[in-house]
């Protein structure tokens, strides 16, 4: 492994920590045009990012430990101009939050490469005659249950 490969690796990894430490939150918001309580290093000009509105804090019923919040898509922010200590962003294809805003009820995630910028297109029509679908059932765990089996697919088909 190359010396310009493990500083590469050690700054993702240090920018990750510090997002996670210190998340990018939105401070103010006028309109569409959102302030950032971070700027310098932190944020890159021109970057579109997910932004997330957060909900209520999520506790552990057993431990009492603190899980984080809900987060709800929101839409999107591409950062127009940064500062040493502030950054400024245009919120893009999210529904109005004047009313009810308040600082840091929204955070700005990555934009996560490869994944569809739209609605994804499902196909919600019938299963025809012949073809059958997994019966496996999660527990609730995320393990499969005891017992649980695949229905048996029509000799030759294709799509399993």
């Amino acid at each position: 492994v190359s010396a310009h490969a493990v500083t590469d690796m050690t700054g993702q990894f240090v920018s990750a920590l510090m997002r996670k430490t210190f998340p990018l939150s939105v401070i103010k918001l006028t309109g569409p045009d959102a302030i950032i309580g971070q700027g310098g290093n932190a944020v890159q000009m021109g970057r579109r990012y997910r932004l997330v509105l957060l909900g209520e804090s999520l506790k552990d019923p057993q431990t009492g430990q603190d899980l984080g919040r809900t987060e709800s898509d929101f839409g999107n922010v591409v950062i127009t101009r940064v500062d040493d200590n502030l950054s400024y962003g245009r919120i893009e294809n999210a529904p109005s939050l004047s009313q009810t805003f308040r600082p840091g009820l929204l955070e700005l995630r990555e934009e996560m490469p490869g994944l569809a910028k739209g609605p994804l297109a499902v196909d919600t029509g019938p299963v025809p005659v012949g073809r059958s679908v997994s019966t496996k059932r999660p527990d609730r765990h995320g393990g499969e249950r005891v017992g649980a089996h695949k229905a048996e697919t029509t000799e030759g088909d294709q799509n399993w």
